[in-house]
């Protein structure tokens, strides 16, 4: 933003005084103006990625069970069932609030939003996006599904019968307790 001084003296007329207030003003929205398209071209890309994403994520899922579907095509053919490779999940070490998010994750029998989960652990929305960030980067398997362009959340189902038969996580037991609240 341009700095704009000028010193006022008492001797100067109210003319002078009221066109330079006007020239400023007239700067400083200009500027905003400006300030302004930035955002919009900004939000515009934003926006128009985040569309781009849903979709990408819609064709994934649609890919996803047009794989199932010839898992079980060749299964009904050869008359012997496919197994899947067993996933081998590394999972490094969950903070105590990331085993806490990750255990209200594991408690929800449907996905839930970032919304719902803040409300539910009684966090701030942004608090929850990093700790579901942190626990995708630490390996856990964290699936979004977008329901009219609205993201929610929830553990891959397989991964939790593995978290429910090998706590793989590494759970707090302290922290099962808190499960329990729920």
């Amino acid at each position: 933003m341009t700095k704009i001084t000028k010193v006022i003296f008492f001797d100067e007329k109210p003319e002078d005084l009221k066109q330079f207030v006007q020239s400023t003003f007239s700067k400083i929205h200009e500027e905003l103006e400006e300030h302004l398209d930035a955002i919009n071209e900004n939000t515009n890309e934003i926006q128009a990625n985040y569309e781009y994403l849903c979709e990408l994520d819609k064709k994934i899922q649609h890919l996803q069970e047009e794989i199932k579907q010839l898992k079980n095509i060749i299964s009904e053919i050869t008359g012997q069932p496919i197994q899947s490779k067993p996933e081998i999940h590394q999972i490094q070490p969950l903070t105590q609030e990331e085993q806490k998010v990750f255990l209200a994750l594991y408690s929800e029998s449907k996905p839930i939003s970032y919304l719902e989960l803040a409300q539910k652990l009684n966090l701030s929305l942004t608090l929850i996006r990093t700790y579901v960030t942190n626990l995708i980067s630490k390996g856990i398997p964290v699936q979004k599904t977008y329901i009219k362009g609205r993201p929610l959340i929830s553990l891959e189902p397989g991964f939790k019968e593995l978290q429910a038969k090998e706590n793989i996580v590494g759970l707090n037991q302290k922290l099962l307790g808190f499960n329990q609240k729920f």
